[in-house]
C-alpha cells in the first residue's frame, strides 16, 4: 500500500490542489486548521502532510515542525507553500517518528484496510512514549448520511482516478486506535462529515 500511495502522490503532485478545489474540498483545509490552531507543544510531527494543506497558518505555535511524507514531490510543494522559521521536512514512513511532541495524521488513515489501519496505528503506538498524544483528522465513519456517502463514492473514484492508489471504503479507524490509545478528546466538522479524536497512548 505505501509503494502505490508514495507513486500515486508523487505523481499527482502537481494538481493536487487544484483536484481539491474542483471537489469542493475547502472544508477540509478548513478543518485541518481548526484541528491545530490554539493547541500548544514544544514538537508537532506530521505524518501526511502531502502538499501542506491547511498548515500555514495553524503550525505557527510550535516551536518545531516536522513534516514526514512518502512522496518527495509532496514535500516540495509544502516546502513551496509553508513558512515557518524551523520545519524539517523528512521523506519517509511513520518509523520516522521521534518520541515526544504531538503527532498530527491527517486524512491517512481512510486509505487503508482495516488490517492496515491496525498495523499502521500499532506502529505508530510502539515508537510513541507512554502518555505521549496522537491527533487523527478524517473522513467519519460513523457518519452514515446519504449525502456524504455519496460524495465520498465520488471523490474516492475521482481520487483513484487521479492517483491509481486503490481505495476502498471507509473502514472505522477509530476502532483501531482503540486497541492502543484512550480518548481525550473529540471533535466534529462539516456537519460530522469529518472526525477528529485526540488519543493518549496508554500501553
Amino acid at each position: 500500500m505505501k509503494r502505490s500511495i508514495e507513486s500515486g502522490m508523487n505523481r499527482s503532485a502537481g494538481f493536487y490542489s487544484l483536484f481539491a478545489r474542483l471537489l469542493g474540498m475547502g472544508f477540509i483545509e478548513r478543518s485541518i486548521h481548526q484541528c491545530l490552531v490554539g493547541r500548544k507543544a514544544q514538537k508537532l510531527e506530521v505524518l501526511g502532510p502531502g502538499d501542506g494543506l491547511g498548515l500555514s497558518d495553524a503550525i505557527q505555535n510550535f516551536e518545531e515542525v516536522r513534516l514526514i511524507d512518502l512522496s518527495q514531490k509532496m514535500l516540495e510543494k509544502a516546502r513551496e507553500k509553508l513558512e515557518h522559521s524551523d520545519i524539517e521536512y523528512v521523506l519517509g514512513d511513520e518509523g520516522d517518528l521521534s518520541l515526544g511532541g504531538l503527532v498530527f495524521v491527517p486524512f491517512v488513515l481512510n486509505m487503508y484496510s482495516e488490517e492496515g489501519q491496525s498495523a499502521l496505528l500499532k506502529r505508530i503506538s510502539g515508537l510513541m512514549d507512554q502518555g505521549q498524544k496522537l491527533l487523527i483528522l478524517d473522513f467519519n465513519p460513523e457518519q452514515k448520511s446519504s449525502p456524504f456517502q455519496a460524495y465520498l463514492w465520488i471523490l474516492y473514484k475521482g481520487f483513484r482516478l487521479i492517483t491509481g492508489i486503490p481505495v476502498g471504503k471507509l473502514n472505522n479507524y477509530h476502532l483501531q486506535a482503540m486497541r492502543y490509545f484512550e480518548v481525550l478528546e473529540e471533535r466534529n466538522f462539516a456537519k460530522a462529515c469529518l472526525s477528529a479524536r485526540l488519543y493518549r497512548k496508554v500501553n
